[in-house]
């Protein structure tokens, strides 16, 4: 064999053995475990260009609609912020749709995201937070309720809540437990300001942060690009949807504030 073609073998041999990084800008599929589950789980892992070391990750949790655009949309937003992203589909490996009757709310794996975010050699164990719209961001507070109890320790430091069902869920009030932010409007078809109010509240009993921003006149997944009414199958509820540029700005300010005020920076 020619050295050159030796050199050559050898070079594709170090790219299979050794692990492959995103480079900045680049998108990683990284694989993870799904806990209790059968499943083969991943997620599209993200940098921001310009920073090196360790950076602050954000896991992107999508609703009932899957993932889509406004994940995109949110995930290139936080990046021009310097924050990676991992961005999350709990739909595809369990065969579910946006019409499917039933969809799953399975926080595991949300919370496995993030203690196997912990051990990248890029992200900053200290600095992950997680974002979820509609049905997840369900997920989001629910995961925030875990509090590193089941991954020996490793949690997110920040969980953000866009329009959720309020009444499906519940925020454990122990003031150890990482803080919660809720964005809701006024319009909103799906859920209410006055549930998710009962829901911070419950939420702040005994001390915990859980901020509620009212968004007045806005609808329900204000940031999507659907415009119009359409029938949640599994809800089984009407939902009218109005795009806004104007709420859209306003939740990225809002989101990225409480970003950086829990150390995400």
């Amino acid at each position: 064999m020619g050295a050159s073609r030796l050199l050559a073998g050898l070079g594709l041999l170090a790219m299979a053995i050794s692990p492959a990084f995103a480079a900045d800008g680049a998108v990683e599929r990284v694989a993870y475990p799904a806990g209790d589950e059968q499943l083969d789980l991943s997620g599209e892992l993200a940098f921001p260009d310009g920073r090196d070391g360790r950076v602050p990750v954000v896991v992107v949790v999508h609703g009932s609609g899957g993932l889509g655009p406004r994940e995109r949309a949110w995930g290139a937003f936080l990046r021009q912020q310097g924050l990676a992203t991992f961005t999350i589909d709990y739909f595809g490996p369990r065969g579910i749709t946006r019409t499917s009757p039933v969809q799953p709310t399975p926080v595991g794996d949300v919370i496995q995201a993030v203690a196997h975010l912990a051990k990248h050699p890029r992200v900053d164990p200290s600095r992950i937070g997680i974002i979820g719209f509609s049905r997840g961001a369900v997920m989001s507070i629910a995961a925030s309720n875990d509090g590193g109890r089941s991954t020996g320790g490793i949690r997110a430091v920040a969980h953000i809540a866009l329009y959720p069902s309020c009444r499906r869920t519940v925020i454990d009030p122990d003031p150890v437990l990482p803080p919660v932010l809720i964005l809701v409007g006024t319009q909103d078809s799906y859920t209410t300001p006055d549930e998710c109010l009962r829901l911070a509240n419950a939420g702040r009993a005994r001390g915990r942060a859980v901020a509620l921003d009212i968004y007045e006149g806005a609808t329900h997944a204000w940031d999507s690009g659907f415009d119009g009414t359409f029938h949640h199958q599994a809800a089984d509820r009407m939902v009218t949807i109005h795009p806004s540029p104007e709420f859209t700005g306003q939740a990225r300010d809002r989101v990225l504030l409480f970003l950086r005020r829990a150390g995400m920076e």
